[in-house]
């Protein structure tokens, strides 16, 4: 019974105060339009290569981080029953010649295999392909 009493009180109470408080100001009016999302950054093709065997690219420029590289590779058959092929990317910064990356480093695959890796450095930049018994392709992406 008396904690009945209390609850009754702690609510009359909190009637009052809200029954004296100050009345609510007219809500603002505010514009109808909605905002905008920000656009989202749309990729830009800066280089694309493709072929097979082993390839040095000519050199490219980014300006804005991050960058994506994106590849696919494609074996050939497998010989006697084996799949004997390799795919690697090596980004190299072109002032120092260092490697930087290594976006792909795939062997003995034995279907089509395909994905992209981003980077977050500016500069001028090649890439050093090795590939072995398949054909491959290449995009460099920014975003702008």
């Amino acid at each position: 019974m008396k904690r009945l009493l209390i609850t009754m009180l702690v609510a009359l109470t909190g009637m009052i105060v809200m029954a004296c408080a100050a009345p609510a100001e007219a809500p603002v009016e505010t514009s109808k339009e909605t905002p905008k999302a920000k656009s989202t950054l749309e990729p830009q093709v800066v280089a694309e290569w493709s072929g097979s065997g082993t390839k040095t690219t000519q050199p490219f420029t980014i300006t804005e981080a991050p960058w994506a590289v994106s590849w696919a590779f494609n074996p050939d058959p497998p010989l006697y029953g084996m799949y004997a092929n390799l795919f690697q990317i090596y980004v190299h910064k072109a002032y120092d010649r260092m490697y930087m990356e290594l976006p792909a480093n795939i062997f003995n695959v034995s279907k089509g295999t395909a994905d992209s890796s981003y980077i977050y450095d500016t500069g001028v930049f090649y890439l050093s392909i090795s590939s072995m018994s398949g054909t491959w392709s290449i995009k460099v992406f920014e975003f702008k």
